[in-house]
């Protein structure tokens, strides 16, 4: 879209979180536990991306929807986060790596469609991917335990280039702004029961009309946990994204999301 060989696009944004540290903003690790405060998160940050890759990139975001929730799949037993410590982890970003390696775990940053076939050879132990992802990949043939608590969303982001935006007559960007809004709507109504379908699928129990039935074993969800992820979050996450990330842009996640979760990062 920068260069201008397309005009639209659809990217998961941790894949240009490298260079564009602000994308993770709006997906740290623990940051929202279910679909409703991913989706408060989300509304909140994106003014703010918004205005991030127009100055950077000359790119307008149109829209931000998430993939199911990012959840654990694991070869041996699992009872809890504690269980991570000393495993290889598969990760997808930076910030849930980062809350890997807090707990004592490896992480393991490989792309997706590797890591099925690294799990199968025993170069990992777990990994985290969307409940329905992992499923369609076919993790239920090579890990055995599915651990629910939500790490992230894997956020992607609707954009369009400027220039091409520029060009359009007026009517024309009311109308694609007004049905990405209602296409985006969709996608996350369908993320909420995708992720409930991927713990249906994984485990064979209740329905599964999207995936293959397995035989996964549904880990429950200790109430420590919840507390765990949480400190984590605070204490380790949030601090060191907002040291990559800066003053400024951390002052823009305070204003945004850090009133929605309560936390206020130091700039």
């Amino acid at each position: 879209m920068k260069l201008g060989a397309i005009d639209f696009g659809t990217t998961v944004l941790a894949y240009g979180a490298k260079a564009d540290v602000e994308s993770e903003g709006i997906d740290l690790a623990g940051l929202s536990g279910d679909v409703t405060r991913a989706r408060s998160v989300s509304a909140a940050y994106f003014p703010v991306l918004d205005q991030f890759f127009q100055s950077k990139h000359g790119i307008k975001a149109l829209a931000i929807w998430p993939y199911p929730a990012q959840v654990i799949f694991c070869k041996a037993p699992i009872k809890g986060l504690a269980d991570l410590k000393g495993r290889k982890v598969r990760v997808g970003t930076r910030p849930i790596a980062e809350f890997v390696e807090a707990l004592g775990g490896i992480a393991i940053n490989i792309p997706f469609g590797d890591a099925a076939a690294q799990l199968a050879q025993g170069s990992l132990d777990c990994g985290v991917t969307g409940s329905l992802s992992g499923n369609a990949a076919r993790w239920h043939e090579v890990t055995r335990y599915l651990y629910p608590l939500s790490l992230g969303w894997s956020m992607s982001m609707q954009a369009v280039s400027l220039t091409a935006w520029e060009r359009l007559d007026p009517r024309v960007q009311s109308l694609v702004a007004t049905e990405i809004t209602k296409l985006s709507g969709a996608i996350w109504d369908r993320a909420e029961l995708d992720t409930a379908e991927g713990l249906n699928c994984n485990t064979g129990t209740g329905s599964c009309t999207r995936g293959t039935k397995a035989k996964m074993s549904l880990v429950r969800i200790a109430e420590t946990d919840r507390a765990l992820l949480s400190q984590v979050l605070r204490q380790v996450v949030v601090k060191r994204w907002s040291q990559r990330c800066g003053p400024e842009c951390t002052r823009n996640w305070n204003k945004t999301v850090g009133q929605i979760v309560n936390i206020q990062a130091e700039p």
